[in-house]
């Protein structure tokens, strides 16, 4: 037990010659930047996220566990901030539904507008496979 107490320099806390620390230190001006730090890079990927190739499901999924990480950090997001980041991940084929809703005069909720992009995807998916069957049939 000496040797393992002499080579971590450790004996001089047993004989008393050095006060015992305690038990957790702490510099919170650490933990303050780098919970700004994961704040900053949260928003930063809430507004940067992109739709590209997923389904609308997934990427609103993607972006509300983003907005509850912001959460747990102390950093509400309300629908007001919410809404556009959504549209700002959206392709040009949601700038109808972007420009209904951003003119409309009747306030929208998150859960209401994921419901209608959803729908709208659904609407657009079933569109293109009806167009190509209609090819493939006239063929």
């Amino acid at each position: 037990v000496s040797f393992a107490l002499e080579s971590y320099g450790l004996e001089s806390y047993i004989d008393g010659t050095q006060a015992i620390p305690p038990e957790f230190v702490s510099d919170e001006s650490v933990l303050y930047a780098k919970a700004t730090t994961k704040i900053m890079h949260l928003r930063y990927s809430l507004y940067s996220q992109k739709k590209r190739d997923q389904n609308m499901r997934d990427y609103l999924r993607q972006l509300k566990l983003i907005k509850d990480n912001l959460g747990i950090c102390g950093e509400n997001i309300f629908d007001a901030e919410h809404i556009p980041a959504i549209f700002n991940g959206l392709l040009s084929e949601f700038d109808s539904m972007v420009t209904l809703i951003t003119t409309s005069r009747q306030a929208y909720d998150v859960p209401a507008l994921s419901s209608m992009l959803i729908d709208l995807e659904a609407r657009q998916k079933s569109g293109a496979m009806a167009g190509l069957f209609n090819v493939n049939l006239v063929t």
